[in-house]
């Protein structure tokens, strides 16, 4: 349907509207727990009902490059140790791959998952 100003304008009708959220501290730290009473969602300053009130959560990827070259030599014992740290699967579905580099084309890969 045309407005009035030669624009055109949608309209639907929306049963249900995902909002994610998450809740920091002063400190930036993640806030755990909290309950769907906690939580005040406003439209046009009109507080909404909530529906379905849901933690879970969320699958995480990341890659990891590790300088492996001749300047690395000393520092490769605490390398391995922080990227082993690192890549620990902490959350479900969440999946890590490290590469180290050196400077030659040689490289080796690696992937950890964890689905459960």
């Amino acid at each position: 349907m045309e407005s009035q100003q030669g624009q055109y304008k949608i309209q639907t009708q929306v049963s249900l509207v995902v909002l994610h959220a998450s809740v920091l501290n002063d400190r930036s730290v993640f806030v755990p727990g909290l309950k769907q009473e906690n939580f005040r969602v406003l439209e046009d300053k009109v507080e909404q009902k909530l529906s379905v009130f849901k933690q879970e959560d969320v699958p995480v990827s990341f890659g990891l490059v590790i300088d492996n070259s001749g300047s690395m030599r000393d520092k490769r014992p605490q390398v391995n140790a922080a990227a082993l740290t690192f890549v620990k699967p902490r959350i479900p579905g969440m999946r890590a791959s490290s590469s180290t580099s050196t400077t030659t084309t040689t490289s080796i890969r690696s992937t950890i998952s964890r689905t459960t």
